[in-house]
């Protein structure tokens, strides 16, 4: 990548067949147009320092605002940046983004043992947490009937959540 110790992570391939790419600790998102080779960086705000990025069907791209408890989406065709502050001193880290199939976009909170999702139409945001402590909510999938599927990191379960209630059930996993 172009800027040294950026720590990149989390590859994404938007609509157009690039390649994007999280530059967390130099709080930045990547692009590499893979026919070319051409790589451009954009800045985002000081202090975001992105966990992990998702394009959306337009090419638009989000960015989990990892270091300043954000969300933000990056307009590559103007370089434009929306950012989205969450609504709860309590969130912060927010982690693993997804977009389900009517085009919300919800996302983990690590740190915060906290779900969230946000309507990119009107700006609201939602947050939840999770009913087991120190759960730590990292992973998030949707599955072919739109239910969401969270694995924790701190916790030997996995939960569902219904997109429109937020309501959360979690199953245990067997430790060994």
């Amino acid at each position: 990548v172009p800027t040294k110790g950026q720590r990149s992570r989390d590859p994404d391939e938007s609509p157009d067949g690039a390649i994007w790419w999280a530059g967390q600790y130099k709080s930045l998102a990547g692009r590499l147009n893979p026919q070319t080779g051409e790589m451009k960086e954009f800045q985002l705000p000081d202090g975001s320092r992105p966990h992990s990025i998702i394009s959306d069907k337009s090419g638009n791209i989000w960015y989990m605002g990892n270091g300043n408890g954000t969300v933000g989406r990056l307009t590559p065709t103007t370089g434009e940046i929306k950012v989205y502050p969450l609504n709860d001193p309590k969130a912060r880290d927010p982690h693993t983004p997804i977009f389900d199939r009517n085009g919300i976009l919800f996302f983990t909170l690590q740190n915060s043992n906290m779900v969230g999702r946000l309507n990119p139409a009107t700006g609201d945001i939602k947050l939840v947490t999770v009913p087991t402590p120190d759960a730590d909510p990292y992973g998030i999938d949707v599955d072919s009937k739109g239910t969401l599927w969270i694995a924790y990191n701190g916790s030997y379960k996995v939960a569902s959540m219904d997109p429109v209630t937020m309501a959360i059930k979690e199953y245990p996993i067997p430790d060994q």
